[in-house]
């Protein structure tokens, strides 16, 4: 620090160093910007006033060093958020990605733990074509391919959200065999409740498939696009991932919205009109599900039988 910068409380100094470091543009710009200068009124032509140039570095070059130390953890972060992303798009191609979007989306939070809040909204408003590295080898990529991007990082962003999110650990959660204690004639009037961690996904491409090969390890190529379907929840602190099927999402789906059972299969009836197929199939789906702690409990109407909740 200068001299003159005794002038100043360290409150001020600490707030100008963080509005200065921190800018988007970079420290010139930050210097020069007006949440700096409320705090320390200086141009980059006065800031040895705050700051002292060092034996080989000016003052602003000096800054420049916690600036870019500054965004080379915010970047760090991301990598680490988007593991399978940044292995597809390659370190430098996501590096960019990933910069584009701390320029135009700043982290505003205490917790880095927010930093990738806007992530997928980000690359769904720019739609970024550039290609991976491998796209040469692979021939022409699909004019869908942005759709990838997104759908991968929408898959690794609600990965880390159910992590951190409410879970159901240490709770009782339904017991298959209460199913069986429900009449059939009650079932379409049953209204399941899903536990709060389940996550239900849709995809333009097999990202499900992609993340689970890049996570044993190996080096998955990039997937021709197929609409898949996926439920993720947290059970003993550990995120499981489970693929769906088409009329499995919309049931699901159905049931999330507080739909009763009956209301529930008519919806998953529009993607399988074989009824006694479906019929069949439903049971097995219910089992799973219940087993895996989809499900929080079943609410009945008031029945005192059933004592109105399972």
């Amino acid at each position: 620090m200068s001299d003159s910068s005794s002038a100043y409380s360290l409150d001020q100094i600490e707030r100008w160093m963080q509005s200065v470091i921190t800018h988007p543009r970079g420290v010139h710009a930050g210097v020069n910007s007006s949440p700096s200068r409320q705090q320390i009124d200086v141009s980059t032509d006065q800031i040895d006033e705050v700051i002292l140039p060092g034996p080989a570095q000016s003052p602003l070059e000096r800054l420049a060093v916690y600036g870019n130390a500054y965004y080379a953890r915010l970047l760090g972060v991301l990598r680490e958020l988007f593991p399978a992303l940044s292995h597809a798009l390659g370190e430098d191609l996501f590096s960019a990605f990933a910069f584009d979007y701390l320029q135009r989306y700043p982290s505003q939070s205490y917790t880095l733990g927010r930093l990738a809040d806007c992530f997928v909204r980000f690359l769904e408003e720019t739609r970024p074509t550039a290609p991976p590295p491998e796209a040469d080898a692979a021939g022409p990529m699909p004019v869908s391919w942005p759709d990838f991007i997104i759908d991968l990082a929408r898959l690794e962003w609600t990965i880390d959200e159910v992590f951190d999110a409410p879970g159901v650990e240490n709770e009782p959660l339904l017991d298959p065999s209460h199913l069986a204690r429900i009449p059939a004639a009650r079932w379409p009037e049953a209204r399941l409740v899903p536990v709060v961690c389940l996550r239900l996904l849709s995809f333009k491409y097999p990202v499900n498939d992609y993340y689970t090969e890049f996570r044993q390890g190996k080096a998955p190529p990039l997937p021709e696009p197929r609409t898949t379907f996926a439920a993720l929840l947290r059970r003993d602190y550990i995120v499981r991932r489970f693929e769906l099927s088409a009329a499995q999402h919309e049931l699901l789906s159905a049931l999330v919205d507080g739909e009763t059972l009956g209301n529930a299969v008519m919806r998953c009836a529009r993607h399988d009109d074989d009824v006694e197929r479906l019929s069949s199939q439903l049971q097995a789906w219910f089992r799973l599900w219940a087993a895996e702690g989809f499900f929080q409990s079943v609410h009945v109407s008031t029945d005192c039988s059933l004592e109105g909740e399972l």
